[in-house]
């Protein structure tokens, strides 16, 4: 064999090699949804008729001084003007010392309510903070993508009219997701980032647990 076909075929070798490690370290940042067992395909997550009930987050950790700061980071460089929303005293709860519950109205639908999660979580850039949001999600369809005509497209879930409990496991790294539980326990990835789609998570660790107050009128 010449010295040509020997370097190539080590070249070769090489990258397969890379290509694997890179593979492999990139399911074990994904966490325990990816090595725990798979996830599920890419769907698209529509809801119709939103419940006409309040939205709660719960953030552990945070004062109301400090609440009232990001908030106002959020809208001046995240939220444009028309979705954002007034925030009076009684829309806040204070648990324990430094533990609050925040308390949307029903106009936050759907995919504001993941961003006010997720950036919750994520509002200082020196500490994360443990950040659990409950959703009254109304009539939810999943469409299926690539688009098959063998799949029911437009299938209603059995989740519909419940509540979701969102959040994000500290073993997250890639900062623009969100993660949601029904209440017969189904895990869902909501991905922010090109079409949004949510992926079916499998022993992600992930569990439902019920609003901490009684907020959800």
């Amino acid at each position: 064999m010449s010295t040509t076909k020997i370097i190539i075929i080590a070249i070769v070798v090489l990258v397969a090699v890379h290509v694997f490690f890179f593979v492999a370290m990139r399911r074990l940042k994904e966490g325990p949804a990816e090595t725990l067992g798979p996830s599920g395909p890419a769907l698209l997550l529509r809801e119709e008729n939103p419940q006409q009930t309040n939205r709660v987050i719960e953030i552990k950790g945070m004062t109301q001084e400090q609440f009232q700061g990001y908030v106002r980071v959020y809208y001046n460089d995240f939220c444009v003007p028309k979705d954002q929303i007034k925030i009076t005293d009684d829309m806040l709860t204070i648990q324990g010392e430094n533990d609050l519950i925040f308390t949307l109205p029903p106009s936050i639908h759907y995919i504001e309510f993941c961003n006010w999660v997720n950036y919750m979580a994520y509002c200082d850039k020196k500490h994360r903070y443990d950040v659990t949001g409950w959703y009254p999600i109304g009539d939810v369809f999943l469409n299926w993508y690539p688009l098959s005509d063998s799949l029911d497209e437009n299938k209603k879930q059995n989740f519909s009219q419940s509540t979701i409990m969102l959040t994000i496991p500290t073993w997250d790294e890639e900062y623009d997701n969100v993660y949601f539980v029904t209440e017969d326990g189904n895990c869902y990835k909501q991905e922010f980032s090109g079409r949004m789609f949510i992926k079916q998570q499998y022993n992600a660790g992930i569990r439902y647990r019920e609003v901490p107050i009684s907020t959800l009128i």
